[in-house]
């Protein structure tokens, strides 16, 4: 009986010691690492890596800059192995998560502008964030981006969104492109004492009034398509 039960141990043991090794040989030979043919086929002439060659975690580590851009991409799964990733471009696909993006804090700049996305809620720890594209996807709330000191361009126009509480500690911001949207108060930018540009064009907003000190900064406002009527101080 015992003979019998320190068999089945090893039997259990065997299965279990096989099983990682499994997984490790598909992460390091890279079969089904990327699920998204066509983002693993530009990943791999980015990388200079033939087509029938499969892709490794190691490989994926090298990336740095990805564009990627209207390339018909849905998914991102197995993105997640490129750690080093400084600068993501992924303009014009069909992609409806970024999930895989949420551990990427070398990401400086992520362009997802006409995509699919009714959430950036999977890039919030993405502090070092200073250039954020998320313009013309179904996305009502930018809450992830609180507490982001380092954004300085955040382009979010055509979207859902109707609050920008979150941008109120975005103490670098230079460019907001924040149109057709359905905003109502601007008083979380009040206090954005560097902003540049500004484009609130086409929302619901009636005053400028809680902009009053920002004057003398911004460059380029645009606030048209607005119910607006008195546009002091900035007439004089």
């Amino acid at each position: 009986m015992k003979r019998m039960t320190l068999l089945f141990l090893v039997f259990i043991l065997s299965i279990g010691a096989s099983g990682q090794a499994m997984a490790y040989a598909t992460t390091e030979s890279g079969e089904g690492l990327i699920e998204d043919p066509l983002l693993e086929n530009g990943l791999k002439l980015i990388l200079n890596k033939p087509l029938d060659v499969p892709l490794t975690s190691s490989d994926l580590e090298q990336l740095e800059v990805v564009d990627l851009s209207n390339a018909g991409i849905r998914s991102l799964s197995g993105l997640e192995y490129a750690t080093n990733l400084t600068h993501l471009r992924l303009y014009g696909n069909e992609i409806t998560d970024l999930t895989p993006l949420k551990h990427l804090t070398q990401l400086r700049e992520i362009d997802v502008r006409n995509n699919y996305l009714t959430s950036i809620h999977a890039l919030a720890e993405l502090k070092n964030l200073g250039r954020l594209y998320i313009s013309n996807n179904s996305i009502s709330s930018i809450e992830a981006v609180r507490g982001f000191t380092r954004l300085h361009t955040f382009h979010a126009s055509g979207n859902q969104i109707t609050r920008l509480d979150a941008l109120s500690e975005s103490s670098a911001l230079q460019w907001l492109e924040i149109s057709n949207n359905s905003i109502v108060d601007l008083t979380p930018l009040s206090d954005l004492t560097k902003l540049k540009q500004l484009n609130v064009a086409n929302n619901d907003i009636q005053t400028l009034d809680v902009l009053a000190e920002l004057p003398n900064i911004l460059r380029n406002l645009n606030v048209a398509g607005n119910q607006i009527t008195d546009l002091t101080p900035w007439s004089t």
